[in-house]
């Protein structure tokens, strides 16, 4: 589908389409007079609306709130680049954005009082965001086929419609609950949302290594089945896979400030010369939830600098624990990160 226009004939409509149907149906949940309440929302002014609501509440480091607010900006600005990642082939994605931009925001003006509720609803958008990260991290190659940039606009839709139904199902159970009362479980609400969303992005990231592949090799023959390999090297369990690889798994049970104790050493490690840090304790000490808690630290800029993180929870699945489990776990997350980078 493609609109029409000067200069736009050639874009596609499919977030344009979707967006607008997903504001119609938002407007009718929740009444168009709670949407005007926050305005068209661009990315800079939620950027702003977290920062004076850090200057306002001063959440302590680790707590629950701190988390809310991280979390928040790191899904707006994914959103941000995923929009401008798409906006040379898709119609309409400012709208779009503003969109998400809004109902996140419409959420966080439920305000701290509501953090334990809200840090649910930020976590599946955090898994979300993460999902898609690495990928956008190879804007380059986001266009290299009809069929890539389709799926792309798909996935852009899939990640609106799960912000918006989830910040609408929220708001609306909120305002319903007495104060403390909320108790939600998301994930088994829109579970299969989250769950297409990340088979999308692993169909586009064969796409995309199947394109640099082709490209590469001397003939169809001599091209290698991306297709093949990533089974080979994927766990056969998805549940089996997210523990013993998505961090955010250990992360969204800890208590508030763990692991702030070892963020200096993790600051000086990385300012260092020193290329491997080696923990050791006794069993039951707390390595693995400190190593998530690391992982989880790492998502943003540490001493200035964008690290990307490869995770393997060895003790998570004790009939997983051997060393052909964690090689293969690191290359499936190598593959999956460095998507179409062929000096791998």
């Amino acid at each position: 589908m493609t609109s029409s226009g000067r200069g736009q004939s050639n874009k596609s409509s499919l977030v344009h389409d979707s967006a607008a149907a997903i504001k119609r149906k938002s407007a009718l949940e929740l009444g168009s007079g709670v949407l005007q309440s926050v305005g068209e929302t661009s990315f800079l002014k939620l950027v702003q609306w977290i920062r004076a609501e850090r200057l306002s509440t001063l959440p302590h480091q680790g707590s629950t709130w701190d988390t809310v607010l991280i979390r928040a900006l790191y899904v707006a600005e994914r959103l941000h680049k995923f929009e401008t990642a798409i906006q040379g082939f898709a119609h309409g994605t400012s709208a779009a954005a503003e969109l998400a931009y809004s109902h996140i925001r419409l959420l966080l003006e439920l305000g701290h009082e509501n953090s334990d509720a809200l840090d649910k609803a930020f976590g599946l958008f955090y898994k979300s965001a993460l999902t898609i990260s690495s990928l956008l991290d190879r804007s380059e190659l986001l266009s290299c086929t009809h069929e890539v940039q389709e799926q792309l606009c798909h996935m852009y839709t899939d990640l609106l419609t799960l912000v918006v139904e989830v910040a609408v199902y929220f708001y609306k159970t909120v305002q319903s609950m007495a104060e403390g009362e909320v108790s939600l479980d998301l994930y088994e609400i829109f579970g299969e949302t989250l769950e297409a969303t990340t088979n999308r992005r692993s169909h586009i990231s064969d796409l995309i290594w199947s394109y640099q592949i082709e490209s590469e090799a001397d003939s169809t023959e001599d091209a290698l089945s991306i297709d093949v390999l990533s089974k080979w090297l994927s766990p056969q369990d998805r549940v089996l896979e997210m523990l013993g690889s998505d961090h955010t798994t250990f992360t969204d049970q800890l208590a508030e400030r763990t692991g702030l104790w070892f963020q200096e050493n993790l600051t000086n490690f990385i300012k260092g010369s020193n290329e491997c840090l080696l923990l050791t304790a006794p069993t039951g000490s707390g390595k693995t939830t400190l190593s998530a808690a690391i992982a989880e630290r790492l998502q943003r800029p540490v001493a200035r600098q964008s690290l990307q993180t490869t995770y393997v929870s060895i003790g998570a699945v004790p009939s997983e624990a051997t060393s052909l489990h964690v090689v293969k776990s690191i290359l499936y997350q190598l593959l999956q990160n460095r998507v179409g980078n062929l000096a791998l």
